[in-house]
């Protein structure tokens, strides 16, 4: 009887301690973003993301983390114009690899199944393909032309508002940890460099994303 008393004090004493390790546990996560882009001055587009975010662990008595990783971005757009006879169509396409840098804070509640994980930090993006395709008809003459808008707009017939291949912005976000693998957020964040003269980006996302 004793030794399962000294059993029972022992699991007892050592249970915060068990429940800290977990609290401040590494974790990876897979994601799927719904995105709003917001262009300075010329609306917004919509757009997604997916990727893969990795969490360190600070401090082993607080619940800190470190939270980087990789992600493509895709953002997409198109309008059309009709004069009379003219008719013209505009696609855009705008493909990124971003980098998000965060400091993460985990807020448990008693029950255990939901974690809050309010977030801030710095994303870098590399913009790896740019493009613009116009289609413009005229009675029965038709033209179509595809412009890379990391090209120099000097070399072009066609004016347009040269984008810049690096950008890095703020964020600020909120994840909800359902249960042990289920991620839900909403984050807010805006460049500090233009992506063209002029212009700058505002995202604003939607989070869904498993952890293991």
């Amino acid at each position: 009887m004793k030794k399962l008393k000294f059993s029972l004090l022992g699991i007892l004493f050592l249970m915060p301690f068990c429940l800290m390790a977990q609290e401040n546990r590494n974790w990876n996560t897979l994601y799927l973003q719904l995105n709003n882009f917001e262009f300075q001055d010329s609306g917004s587009q919509n757009g997604g993301s997916i990727g893969y975010n990795k969490a360190f662990s600070l401090s082993p008595k607080t619940p800190l983390f470190l939270e980087t990783g990789l992600g493509l971005q895709y953002c997409y757009d198109s309008a059309s114009l009709e004069i009379n006879e003219f008719q013209s169509k505009i696609k855009f396409h705008l493909l990124s690899l971003k980098a998000p840098v965060n400091l993460v804070y985990r807020i448990s509640f008693p029950n255990g199944k939901i974690h809050l994980l309010p977030f801030a930090g710095f994303t870098l993006r590399g913009n790896l393909i740019a493009k613009a395709k116009i289609k413009a008809k005229v009675g029965n003459l038709k033209e179509e032309k595809s412009i890379n808008l990391f090209d120099d707009p000097a070399n072009s017939e066609i004016e347009y508002n040269q984008f810049k291949r690096f950008q890095i912005g703020w964020n600020v976000g909120l994840n909800a940890e359902i249960g042990k693998h289920f991620v839900v957020g909403l984050s807010y964040g805006k460049d500090f460099n233009e992506i063209a003269t002029g212009v700058k980006v505002a995202t604003t996302s939607l989070t869904l994303g498993y952890r293991f």
